[in-house]
C-alpha cells in the first residue's frame, strides 16, 4: 500500500520501480501497466490529502520528475 490507497496487481514484470520514492512512483507504474498490455481503472472514492503541496517545490521532487521523464524518453 503506497499513500494510503490499495492497488493490487499480479501481473509479470509490473512492479513499482523503486528508483523512484514518494514522487512519480504512481504514474510511472501506471505507465508500466499500459505498456504491459493492461487498462487502468478507477472507483470513485473520496480522500481528503493533508498535504499543502509544497513538495512540487522540492529538490526530491524534480529530481523524481526527472528520472520519470528519461525513463520513459522525454
Amino acid at each position: 500500500m503506497r499513500s494510503g490507497c490499495y492497488v493490487r496487481l499480479q501481473h509479470p514484470g509490473v512492479r513499482f520501480d523503486s528508483n523512484f520514492g514518494f514522487h512519480f512512483y504512481d504514474l510511472d507504474f501506471c505507465r508500466s501497466a499500459e505498456a504491459a498490455g493492461l487498462r487502468i481503472g478507477t472507483w470513485p472514492i473520496a480522500i481528503t490529502h493533508a498535504s499543502r503541496g509544497e513538495s512540487v517545490q522540492s529538490p526530491a521532487w524534480a529530481e523524481s520528475l526527472e528520472r520519470y521523464l528519461h525513463k520513459w524518453g522525454y
